[in-house]
């Protein structure tokens, strides 16, 4: 969902002229105001039940970042019924940072809790629909947010019909 964001955030509201649409950086900073912040305490919990005789259960966990938009802070991960230490990794392609969890011949559910504080604002984009233009060529930068296969969202008909029908 914040992949999709942030390259609407580049097509919607770029305060670029089609001159200056070469500088266009996806590592650029966001361009919204900040108000109205709201911190919350986080206690998720998952439950995991391998199926029986496992000799090892691998679990990856996605971990949410802090960026402009919210602050993620007082993180804490654990594990019951048996006690294993996550090795923390970021993936090359976006930079998203996961646990990774190996459980040793588990009997019966494993419970992982990551309990953190999270602090997010409201964001205002400020959209002036005379600004808005259009990318006709995506620098490089972009090539790996644009490629189909394996994004989060695909995009498809669907999705360019729809953004048709809400900018002009």
């Amino acid at each position: 969902m914040k992949l999709v964001m942030i390259l609407t955030a580049f097509v919607l509201l770029s305060p670029f002229s089609r001159a200056r649409a070469a500088v266009l950086d996806p590592n650029m900073p966001y361009m919204a105001a900040r108000s109205n912040p709201v911190s919350y305490a986080v206690d998720f919990s998952i439950v995991v039940t391998p199926p029986y005789h496992t000799k090892v259960l691998k679990v990856w966990l996605p971990l949410p970042q802090s960026d402009a938009g919210q602050e993620v802070s007082k993180s804490r991960l654990s594990t019951f019924p048996v006690k294993v230490t996550p090795r923390i990794g970021t993936e090359k392609r976006f930079g998203n940072k996961f646990a990774y969890f190996e459980f040793h011949a588990p009997r019966g559910g494993q419970v992982i809790r990551h309990r953190f504080t999270i602090k997010v604002w409201e964001l205002h984009w400020n959209i002036k629909a005379d600004k808005v233009v259009t990318v006709n060529t995506w620098p490089k930068s972009f090539d790996r947010y644009r490629q189909s296969d394996s994004q989060a969202v695909v995009v498809d008909s669907r999705f360019t019909n729809l953004l048709g029908q809400i900018v002009p």
